[in-house]
């Protein structure tokens, strides 16, 4: 926006200016001197560029009032601030763009008062900017939550989502490939690689403690447990008919009765020389699988 002055003299002798500029007089619009009352041009010029900079801040402010109706969710907030964006250009214009997630407009017009700088601010209502994630200049961006941080009844239910699930890769696995030694070593590597898995999954979202819970439970014969688990739901359900390749129901009682020979990879398997195919008695598979489920549960709440 520009004005012009006519005048009789170039500089000092200043006679009835008029405005020939466009409609957007500001509402103090600078008004012709008196006859025999000389204005010096400077103060003229700074008058009508304090007065554009006025023009400039309630056009920003018109502009952006829009946004500020809009932005009533977290979502909506981060989508919006990403949509502006304030820059100064070297008459001092402001332009609209994105903002890149922050809301720094404070230095976008340096010459103004806080009160002029808080027209733009203020359109983001500043409980919704919390909300989103997004902070504001001179205060601190939220904190991560750290992993630690993850409820008891969270980490329980994804390790005893990743025993089930391990469990039931087991139960699949191992009855598809069973009678064919080599296609049983290629389960085993897929069984390892599932394991390590899960546990990585887990340690990255819920911590160290939460996979080593998981692992556990595994070690003391917990996983052997829902795999006889599921094939006597399997039998019961009659999915797997007695007679069957498939394990279905008589697994469980196979442990009471003392037939586990291959579970010297356990704690009392190791201490038993089980790996020789000694039978475990049954008794203590349970019992360890309670100790192996309570030292999970206590990994689980270690704060």
């Amino acid at each position: 926006m520009s004005s012009t002055i006519t005048n009789r003299s170039v500089l000092s002798d200043f006679r009835r200016p008029t405005w020939s500029g466009p409609s957007v007089v500001p509402s103090k619009a600078l008004t012709a001197p008196a006859d025999g009352f000389e204005t010096n041009a400077a103060l003229l010029s700074a008058l009508a560029i304090r007065d554009q900079f006025g023009r400039l801040r309630d056009d920003l402010a018109a502009e952006l009032q829009p946004h500020s109706k809009l932005i009533t969710d977290p979502k909506v907030i981060a989508s919006e601030l990403r949509a502006l964006k304030l820059e100064r250009s070297s008459h001092g214009q402001v332009d609209l763009g994105a903002l890149h997630g922050r809301t720094q407009v404070s230095s976008a017009l340096s010459g103004h008062s806080a009160g002029d700088r808080s027209v733009l601010v203020g359109t983001v209502p500043k409980d919704s900017v919390k909300k989103s994630g997004v902070h504001t200049a001179g205060s601190h961006p939220p904190k991560k939550k750290n992993k630690k941080d993850k409820s008891f009844i969270a980490k329980l239910g994804a390790t005893l989502g990743a025993s089930v699930l391990f469990a039931a890769f087991d139960y699949v696995g191992y009855n598809l490939s069973k009678g064919n030694p080599t296609t049983l070593k290629i389960y085993r590597a897929a069984q390892v690689t599932a394991q390590a898995a899960l546990t990585y999954g887990l340690t990255k979202e819920f911590g160290w403690k939460t996979g080593a819970a998981f692992n556990a439970i595994w070690w003391t014969f917990g996983d052997d447990l829902l795999y006889y688990g599921i094939a006597e739901a399997m039998g019961q359900l009659g999915v797997v008919k007695e007679g069957s390749k498939w394990d279905g129901k008589g697994g469980f009682k196979g442990i009471a009765d003392d037939k586990v020979t291959w579970a010297w990879w356990t704690p009392v398997g190791l201490l038993s020389g089980a790996k020789n195919g000694k039978p475990i008695d049954g008794n203590t598979l349970f019992i360890q699988a309670g100790v192996g489920l309570a030292v999970a549960l206590s990994l689980l709440a270690w704060k």
